[in-house]
């Protein structure tokens, strides 16, 4: 999701016209400014995944002032932001599942009527998959930025330090994660150092999990960090 695609949605979708669609796009850019003022951690919202943010906005007293002093055009925007939210999400599980479907991955249904003790493992297998290109030196760079700026090497979600956890050996080791999925990306499309998040396993799976969320939506729905504090209540 991005502004101009959200533009040319609310244009052939909506029957807004450009003035319009303008005004709408630009309107959750102002929001997106403002969302600490709504409860929120800071996040751009052409970014998340979670419809249920857009709610907990429109609900919020602070926003709903605003939108009575700009003519309910706020909530406007986020009423078609969200539509528009739900199609993008919905065409892009259809893409992954006829991704599957092309390579011959197929949903096996588990049946748990006939259990086994043991299972025949190790078997060699040939696999072919289709990539995209990553470039190594992009994650070393980002990561040499983060500590940098932060003096340690932390996951943004949760907030492990593996060193602290495991010594010597989790010395400088996180997970690097792309903002915008590489599979997103067009042919020629760059990333900036600063595109790249600094993530545990745990959380970057969880991230990854469809429907992909951002960091910052993974961070709100943590119940606990690693400090040992509930995140919630």
């Amino acid at each position: 999701m991005d502004k101009e695609d959200y533009k040319k949605w609310l244009i052939n979708n909506r029957a807004v016209k450009e003035y319009s669609a303008n005004r709408y796009a630009n309107a959750i850019d102002t929001i997106s400014s403002e969302i600490r003022g709504y409860g929120l951690e800071q996040l751009n919202l052409y970014v998340i995944s979670d419809t249920a943010i857009i709610d907990r906005i429109l609900i919020h007293p602070e926003f709903q002032k605003k939108d009575t002093k700009g003519n309910r055009m706020y909530s406007t925007a986020l009423k078609h932001f969200k539509t528009y939210m739900k199609q993008f999400n919905a065409t892009n599980l259809d893409k992954k599942s006829q991704r599957n479907l092309n390579f011959g991955i197929l949903e096996e249904e588990v049946s748990y009527g006939d259990e086994k003790a043991e299972y025949e493992e190790g078997k060699e297998l040939l696999r072919l998959h289709k990539i995209r290109e990553r470039d190594p030196q992009l994650i070393k760079e980002a990561k040499k930025r983060f500590k940098k700026i932060h003096g340690e090497l932390i996951c943004e979600a949760c907030g492990i330090n593996f060193e602290k956890v495991y010594g010597e050996r989790g010395k400088d080791f996180i997970e690097g994660h792309h903002r915008k999925p590489v599979s997103e990306m067009k042919e020629g499309e760059t990333t900036k150092v600063e595109d790249i998040g600094m993530l545990c396993s745990n959380c970057h799976r969880m991230i990854h999990r469809n429907p992909m969320i951002s960091i910052e939506e993974l961070k709100m729905s943590l119940k606990i960090n690693w400090v040992g504090i509930s995140c919630g209540d």
